[in-house]
């Protein structure tokens, strides 16, 4: 098993070998049962599909304004995926990889998740809803301006990413860290009890707390 660490918590990768993957280009259109594929370069916006992707690799692919459900996603790797507009409804999301990739404007509904990793990708406006987060979910480097994240987002990590505007609705937040990350007008900051600010966020974080139950700050 390969394990990354961040901020001392470990996460489990995606269990991918590039020996045993097979190249696949029917994509993700109707019924799907894709295992030990790799898939490139394919365009397949507004596709309606569901099924189950595991032991894949997908880069290049475009599934803008697609929408897909119910997923089951095990052990993949993504990179430079457009799911911009996309409607995407997972039941379970198991050590998963996301590189590189748009999603500017997703609606994300996830019933299970374990071991899912973002990084350096644009989900400006989306919409994220953890039903459980059974292990880590981690964001590095992301632009997420102006998204909603609701449900379970006990630990959950937000890494030197920009969370402008953004708006949380937590039914649990325990283990949620966003000490690295931009918070300008942030809201929703009643339901992260359980979340860590650094000590230089804390006065902001307050005057937005206080400004969100209707106090004055002069």
């Amino acid at each position: 098993m390969d394990f990354r660490t961040f901020q001392g918590r470990s996460l489990q990768r995606p269990s991918v070998d590039a020996d045993d993957l097979q190249e696949d280009s029917t994509g993700f259109k109707g019924e799907f049962d894709l295992e030990s594929v790799s898939m490139s370069d394919v365009s397949q916006p507004g596709v309606v599909g569901e099924g189950s992707l595991a032991r894949s690799v997908v880069t290049r692919v475009n599934l803008g304004e697609s929408r897909l459900g119910p997923l089951v996603l095990a052990d993949v790797r993504t990179e430079d995926v457009d799911l911009s507009n996309a409607h995407l409804d997972f039941e379970t999301i198991r050590r998963v990889e996301v590189i590189r990739s748009r999603a500017v404007g997703v609606r994300l509904r996830a019933g299970e998740v374990s071991d899912l990793s973002v990084e350096e990708s644009r989900l400006d406006y989306a919409s994220l809803h953890f039903e459980r987060v059974r292990t880590l979910v981690v964001f590095r480097d992301c632009s997420l301006r102006e998204a909603t994240f609701t449900g379970d987002l006990s630990n959950v990590l937000f890494l030197d990413s920009d969370l402008t505007d953004a708006e949380f609705d937590a039914r649990a937040a325990r283990g949620l860290d966003l000490r690295t990350c931009r918070l300008d007008g942030v809201k929703g900051w009643r339901t992260l009890r359980g979340a860590t600010v650094s000590a230089d966020q804390a006065v902001s974080v307050a005057t937005l707390l206080a400004t969100e139950i209707g106090l004055t700050v002069d």
